[in-house]
């Protein structure tokens, strides 16, 4: 199977959302000048180890957050456990309650990230 067959079908298997799409496009992106090669897990495994730690995750997670006040509020209604969850770990001392929001909405798009790699990882 080629990677990018493969990628494809993974792509598939996960919920669509905006973060998913911006993973996939910047995986895609790296991989092109292999795409059409015969798809091999370590290296696949490596390549992922080696996006999880160069930064590329958490641009792509930070790209993610809301920066306008409504749409952080908006966010918040639904998602009150992972602002509290935020407070906890990351917030001690904060009083902005925006910032608060946005910590959460981090938590909450990093926990999303690293199901898509890990899903990756787990292969079809």
């Amino acid at each position: 199977m080629k990677i990018k067959d493969y990628l494809k079908e993974l792509e598939n298997k996960i919920d669509d959302n905006k973060l998913k799409s911006d993973i996939f496009e910047k995986i895609n992106y790296d991989l092109k000048e292999i795409e059409n090669k015969e798809f091999n897990q370590e290296v696949f495994d490596n390549y992922l180890d080696e996006f999880n730690n160069d930064g590329s995750i958490n641009e792509i997670i930070n790209s993610n957050i809301d920066i306008y006040y409504y749409a952080l509020r908006l966010w918040a209604v639904d998602n009150y456990d992972w602002i509290e969850q935020a407070i906890e770990e990351i917030c001690t001392g904060e009083t902005d309650f925006h910032k608060m929001i946005s910590y959460g909405q981090y938590l909450y798009f990093y926990d999303q990230a690293y199901d898509i790699i890990n899903t990756l990882k787990e292969g079809i």
